[in-house]
């Protein structure tokens, strides 16, 4: 698989689990929902499927799971119109018109009831301690976010709009659309068991990065968007996993341009200070309580990642049960005929 062609299609945030499965996954015709526990194969049998598809020639996107970047939570084969998801929980995606635009594909027939009821009291724990864990995870985040409010409360007063707005109508002035394009929402970025994590699918031909300060990075990247947006160009736009209201990038395939947030040390070919765009003065006279909520939020940012670790722990406990409960040869035969049906119907 591609690097372009991955994305996250949720987020882990301040308001808890946020998921844009719609709005990602909405325009393919055909839909195949998958369900079944933890450890059943449903992210092997999507990368199966991918990878089948991308031997045929077709186009093939990747939604990772943001929780667990390894897994994946769904693939669309762009060229066939296609998509396979993970509808379990917390996705909850189900089939509208069974046989028409979607149908059920149920991997929990290849469980063994008898050995999963050994482990029964073992998964009920696991389960309640990763729901803890969970909870306690999103009130961190929303910690965070409040920690940001003091941040926000001292710098954004500072930037000048005004500014901003000529900049960015001078910068975007040579983004010519090719034709009306349409915008897409791809997630490139994540907190999950795995940490943070920042996906380089928006790297492009020429790579814009916006310097931070304080926040205000993401006033100007909106700044930007606002003035692509009036020229109707394709895009595909990044929103912030802690604030999804926020967008951390734009990708413009046409053009083969993106703007992310980063610094020079970053592989980039223009840096825009952003700095260009504030009141230093206004924004020294907080500097006490920005650098306090700097060091609040690495403190919150340490103990959310110590969450996710634990998280992992319980998840992979659950996910060996279910494994070690699981007819896989059985599984393989039929999962193996399934792809070649996909494939042949849809062509």
């Amino acid at each position: 698989m591609s690097v372009s062609d991955v994305c996250f299609a949720s987020a882990n945030s301040k308001d808890g689990f946020i998921s844009f499965f719609d709005q990602v996954f909405g325009a393919c015709s055909y839909r195949y929902i998958l369900k079944g526990g933890s450890g059943t194969g449903k992210s092997s049998l999507m990368k199966k499927l991918g990878a089948a598809a991308e031997e045929l020639g077709y186009q093939t996107e990747y939604i990772l799971c943001s929780s667990d970047p390894d897994s994946v939570d769904g693939i669309i084969i762009t060229d066939l119109g296609v998509c396979m998801i993970d509808g379990t929980a917390p996705h909850l995606c189900d089939v509208d018109l069974p046989g028409i635009n979607s149908e059920l594909v149920n991997l929990g027939n290849y469980w063994n009831k008898q050995k999963l009821a050994l482990c029964t009291e073992e998964i009920k724990t696991k389960c309640a301690e990763k729901s803890a864990l969970y909870a306690k995870a999103y009130n961190c985040l929303n910690a965070i976010d409040r920690v940001e409010n003091i941040t926000k409360g001292c710098s954004y007063p500072a930037f000048n709009h005004e500014k901003a707005e000529a900049y960015a109508a001078r910068l975007t002035k040579q983004f010519v659309p090719y034709a009306l394009g349409k915008e897409k929402i791809r997630l490139i970025d994540s907190v999950g068991m795995k940490g943070f994590k920042t996906l380089s699918s928006f790297e492009a031909g020429t790579n814009y990065k916006i310097k931070p300060l304080y926040l205000t990075e993401y006033l100007l990247l909106n700044t930007i968007y606002q003035s692509l947006h009036q020229k109707h160009l394709e895009m595909r736009i990044s929103y912030r996993f802690l604030d999804t209201a926020a967008i951390d990038g734009i990708y413009l395939p046409q053009q083969d341009v993106s703007f992310t947030i980063g610094h020079a040390k970053d592989d980039c070919d223009k840096l825009i200070n952003t700095e260009r765009f504030v009141d230093k003065a206004f924004l020294a006279k907080g500097k006490n309580k920005l650098r306090f909520a700097r060091r609040c939020e690495d403190e919150l940012s340490s103990m959310l990642t110590d969450f996710f670790a634990q998280i992992a722990e319980a998840h992979f406990s659950i996910e060996n049960d279910y494994i070690q409960a699981m007819n896989f040869t059985k599984l393989t035969q039929d999962t193996n005929r399934l792809i070649k049906k996909i494939l042949q119907e849809h062509r």
